[in-house]
């Protein structure tokens, strides 16, 4: 589908400028993490789960006396930052896996059992906040002020415009890819045991995705999902298809009382106190009442997956020309060290790479200089190689 794009991104996008990217986009959202430890895996090693996840060993809550529990969260991915595409894939890990560390570190009960990932904390509802953030990612004007070569330079137009175009086609494909696993384990757990084998647990796989997808054989098998092999994760799929319900209809209420997200300084503070605050206290549906003031509703999804080409890109390039014209905040020109208010660990096993005791910038040239000593590659004239100790972050 977008194997070319995904190689012409690539510049634009590097592996070693991820960390840097996902946390200014972060810190100018004004998504802050209460003090947490952040420790992040994220990169390949042998025997290594491949699955990118988030755990918080450590909950946040308010304690007895009303003292603050800063929370504590782990998460990892299985990068490979000599692979054309890795950069654009940890991005979208940082910013997925940082969503779900700003949600369960920005509960504010008196308990740590609200803010947990077990139930009654649901998968919509956790996956909402991870989606709504890597959701940005895919915005044109995020693209053009985010991600630039080495020379400094943006993504072009034609770029962002072909990427659309290669994605756009298969929008409510993807939606329907989160479905059919639904469909299929509702029907497989109805199937009486007797019936239920190895024939007949394929035929119904099949059937699902000649229905549902229009394909006699799913280019991502329903049987080859992990969800449904652990116990703990079957029967949830559903969730992925409700949270992303549930993030276009946040995006919908932030464009139209702000006209823009990227860099949007209301979004964290906004989000933490509807979404992230009360964790499983209440409903999915009460936190999205209490943002948005309406209750679930698959129409802003809908209207996104129905765009033709043509639409969404007139969509990005009003979003581009409306960032150009934008006065942004003047602290984004004068960040303050510690303004995520976590600290942060980037690790390979038991090995510290970086961390940012002593600046977010010392962090990032750390990191930038650990990859480039330890992988390097050149594509299409693209080399991404150890950043100077005097190089300007």
């Amino acid at each position: 589908m977008s194997g070319d794009v995904t190689r012409q991104l690539d510049p634009y996008l590097p592996f070693a400028k991820g960390l840097q990217r996902w946390m200014e986009s972060f810190r100018r959202l004004g998504i802050r993490y209460r003090g947490a430890l952040l420790q992040l895996d994220l990169l390949e090693r042998k025997g290594k789960y491949q699955n990118g996840f988030c755990h918080g060993p450590v909950p946040s809550f308010f304690d007895e006396q009303g003292r603050w529990i800063a929370g504590q969260i782990n998460f990892t991915s299985e990068a490979k930052p000599d692979q054309v595409g890795s950069g654009a894939r940890a991005l979208a890990t940082l910013f997925h896996e940082g969503g779900h560390a700003a949600h369960f570190t920005n509960v504010t009960q008196n308990s740590p059992c609200f803010s947990q990932e077990y139930p009654p904390t649901s998968m919509a509802y956790a996956e909402t906040q991870s989606m709504f953030c890597d959701s940005l990612l895919e915005d044109a004007d995020w693209l053009k002020r985010y991600a630039t070569n080495d020379a400094g330079e943006a993504l072009p137009d034609e770029l962002i415009r072909l990427r659309i175009a290669t994605t756009q086609p298969f929008s409510a494909y993807a939606e329907r890819s989160l479905l059919v696993v639904s469909y299929f384990e509702s029907a497989l757990y109805r199937m009486p045991d007797a019936e239920r084998n190895p024939e007949s647990v394929l035929a119904l796989a099949r059937e699902c995705e000649q229905r549902i997808l229009g394909v006699a054989v799913s280019p991502r098998p329903v049987l080859s999902i992990p969800h449904l092999l652990n116990q703990e994760s079957a029967a949830s799929y559903h969730g992925y298809l409700l949270a992303n319900m549930a993030v276009y209809q946040t995006r919908a209420w932030f464009q139209k009382e702000f006209g823009y997200l990227t860099d949007n300084p209301a979004i964290g503070p906004l989000l933490a106190r509807h979404y992230w605050a009360p964790g499983n206290s209440v409903s999915h549906d009460a936190t999205l009442r209490s943002l948005t003031g309406e209750g679930f509703s698959a129409r802003y999804l809908a209207d996104a997956c129905n765009q033709s080409v043509d639409e969404a890109w007139k969509e990005a390039q009003q979003l581009v020309a409306a960032a150009a014209q934008r006065d942004y905040p003047a602290t984004d020109l004068n960040p303050v060290p510690d303004a995520l208010d976590a600290r942060i660990r980037i690790v390979h096993g038991a090995e510290i790479i970086a961390d940012n005791s002593t600046s977010d910038a010392a962090m990032y040239l750390q990191f930038e200089n650990w990859v480039g000593q330890h992988y390097s590659r050149t594509n299409g004239g693209h080399r991404h190689s150890a950043v100077s100790p005097n190089a300007q972050v």
